[in-house]
């Protein structure tokens, strides 16, 4: 029994980490680069952030918060998205992400309910650190937020960006 359950506890955190790829927004547009991070738990619940690095001509950034599930067995994550920032132009929106988990070659293959597909790499270096980089993409996508609605911003307590980052 005890094999069994850390089976599962190494399969959930597999998918644990940082992945680098691009997402095409729509055909016969430049696909934009990504950046997700994942944790999976053995209970089946998948949280993250996803960041779309925007072309130049319509913004820097569109950060989204997922929560969602991962089956283990199947390696399937099915992930709810929710702007984490600044809103993106309609065409770079991101509601809902599906798809796979390849553990052999640590990769996912995701798409959106338009059809827009979602392929990253692990990269083992962020991964390494995954926590830190989770509160940052959490950190940027919130401090936007607040800078475009008070303007300038002077955080002196980091207890702040603690509570609003818990993911």
């Amino acid at each position: 029994m005890e094999k069994a359950a850390a089976a599962i506890k190494q399969a959930a955190v597999a998918i644990n980490g940082i992945y680098i790829g691009t997402n095409n927004v729509y055909v016969g547009a430049k696909p934009v680069g990504l950046k997700l991070s994942l944790k999976g738990a053995t209970n089946g619940v998948a949280t993250g952030f996803l960041t779309l690095n925007l072309p130049p001509e319509v913004g820097s950034r569109a950060t989204y918060k997922l929560d969602g599930t991962y089956s283990i067995e199947k390696q399937h994550l099915s992930l709810k998205a929710a702007a984490w920032g600044p809103p993106a132009p309609r065409e770079y929106v991101v509601t809902e992400i599906q798809g796979g988990f390849d553990p052999k070659t640590r990769s996912l293959s995701l798409i959106d309910p338009h059809g827009r597909v979602f392929a990253a790499q692990r990269d083992e270096a962020e991964s390494a650190d995954l926590d830190r980089v989770m509160a940052t993409q959490c950190e940027e996508a919130t401090n936007q937020v607040l800078l475009a609605q008070y303007g300038k911003l002077v955080v002196t307590n980091s207890l702040i960006m603690v509570e609003i980052c818990r993911y």
